[in-house]
């Protein structure tokens, strides 16, 4: 019914962890395809023992010659030989509550015209840090309900104000994966999912819940943070929005709403100093 897929590189740290939270579920007819994209003996190691262990049930798969090819490749590659009606993802350093599954099946029964449903996520600092809070982050627009395509482009991140949905939180209908074309894999790491969102957000239907489907790991050797640290994140964040408006032009998107939101994310970028200054004089205005 479902195809779980882990994608993982150099995760040795975690990987048995998030393994063990898709073995868990409460629901049971899953398999799960772990994508080794290129890691070390460690990684590899804990992902084709869990395979021989489990046979017919957790499957390996690796690039050939053992290559990096970055995550968008190797989400492909799981949904290539995925086998079930419903592809969900988990990275390799975070964890689904163990009614994940039986939960967004649940929902997606309920609502057939739906092909894909996400919800709340726990941004998890307590793993390492018990007197840290634990953040639940809500997709940002309105709970429990259906939205149809393009809708969401329009409200969620990094169009719109609204936080955008977890990868690890979601699953969709694998025929709406095939339908958009899959992971878009000029995107190695960062914004993969964005491009993978943003897709459906202009070609599928979505329900969006308040329930809590994942634990999102914070750490210092994520993607993310590493991105920030190296002064990445505005270089990545542009060169996505570039390939937005080449995929909105592709597509076809008459939706003038969603063509302004573009060319307001695209402005600070093209012309830094000119938003510079805009910013200055908002920031004078609000002071009188």
């Amino acid at each position: 019914m479902v195809s779980a897929i882990i994608c993982f590189y150099n995760e040795e740290k975690y990987l048995s962890e998030s393994i063990e939270s898709v073995v868990n579920q409460s629901f049971d007819d899953w398999e799960l395809l772990l994508i080794d994209d290129g890691s070390n003996y460690g990684s590899t190691k804990i992902a084709i023992d869990y395979s021989k262990n489990n046979p017919g049930k957790i499957k390996y798969f690796e690039h050939p010659g053992h290559k990096n090819k970055g995550l968008s490749a190797s989400r492909n590659l799981g949904v290539s030989n995925a086998l079930g009606e419903y592809v969900a993802f988990l990275d390799a350093d975070d964890l689904w509550v163990p009614e994940k599954l039986s939960l967004q099946l649940e929902l997606l029964r309920a609502h057939p015209e739906v092909d894909l449903i996400c919800g709340a996520t726990k941004y998890w600092y307590s793993w390492k840090n018990i007197k840290r809070q634990d953040d639940l982050i809500f997709v940002g627009t309105e709970q429990n309900r259906f939205y149809r395509a393009p809708d969401l482009i329009k409200r969620l991140y990094p169009l719109g104000d609204g936080a955008a949905p977890s990868m690890s939180g979601l699953m969709i209908k694998r025929k709406a994966v095939l339908k958009v074309g899959g992971f878009e894999e000029e995107f190695k790491g960062m914004y993969e999912d964005q491009a993978f969102l943003c897709k459906n957000y202009l070609s599928n239907n979505l329900w969006v819940s308040d329930i809590c489907f994942d634990l999102y790991r914070q750490h210092k050797e994520s993607m993310l943070h590493r991105a920030m640290q190296a002064g990445e994140y505005n270089k990545i964040r542009f060169y996505f929005l570039r390939w937005l408006e080449d995929y909105i032009k592709i597509k076809g998107v008459k939706d003038k709403k969603i063509k302004h939101l573009l060319k307001k994310a695209v402005f600070q970028y093209k012309f830094p100093l000119s938003h510079k200054a805009y910013l200055i004089v908002i920031g004078l205005l609000k002071r009188i």
